[in-house]
C-alpha cells in the first residue's frame, strides 16, 4: 500500500466547486455534502492536479504564503486527511 506522504491527491472529477467570497465551496455530486475552504484551503485544492506530492504541496503552499515548512506541513496534511476522508481526493 502506498502512503499518504507519496501520493499525489488529485480533485475527485465530479467535485463541484465555486468560489463564495474569499473561500471556495466544494460539493460531492455523489453524496450531495456542502463543504467551505478557506482562501489557503482553496489554494491547496487547486494545486491538487495529480503532479505533487504532499511534501511538495507543503512547500508551495509555505512559499507562497511566507511560512514555515513544518506549519505547511502540517496544515497541508490535516485539509488532504479532511478531503480523503470526505472522498473529495483520490492518488495517483
Amino acid at each position: 500500500m502506498v502512503k499518504s506522504k507519496t501520493m499525489r491527491p488529485i480533485r475527485r472529477a465530479d467535485a463541484i466547486s465555486f468560489p463564495l467570497d474569499d473561500e471556495l465551496v466544494l460539493t460531492d455530486a455523489q453524496s450531495g455534502q456542502t463543504y467551505t475552504l478557506n482562501a489557503t484551503g482553496a489554494r491547496i485544492w487547486s494545486l491538487c492536479d495529480g503532479t505533487r506530492t504532499e511534501a511538495a504541496l507543503a512547500r508551495a503552499i509555505a512559499v507562497t504564503y511566507g511560512i514555515e515548512y513544518d506549519l505547511a506541513r502540517s496544515d497541508v496534511s490535516n485539509l488532504l486527511t479532511s478531503l480523503r476522508e470526505a472522498g473529495l481526493l483520490v492518488a495517483e
